[in-house]
């Protein structure tokens, strides 16, 4: 995995998808990944996204 080497420990990991499905959400976790949208998604879902995004990087 991605995030299992050092200097990618950091790097924050989101899924974008356009499928609706539970297995992809399950995916998302299972890969250690930071988020999880789907596609349509709300204005203010991704905006908290960015917030996530600029708060780890003040870290």
């Amino acid at each position: 995995m991605l995030k299992s080497k050092d200097k990618f420990k950091k790097v924050l990991i989101y899924y974008f998808t356009g499928v609706s499905e539970a297995e992809v959400a399950i995916k998302a976790l299972e890969t250690r990944a930071d988020g999880y949208l789907k596609k349509p998604f709300d204005l203010s879902d991704f905006t908290d996204i960015l917030e996530h995004i600029e708060q780890s990087n003040a870290v």
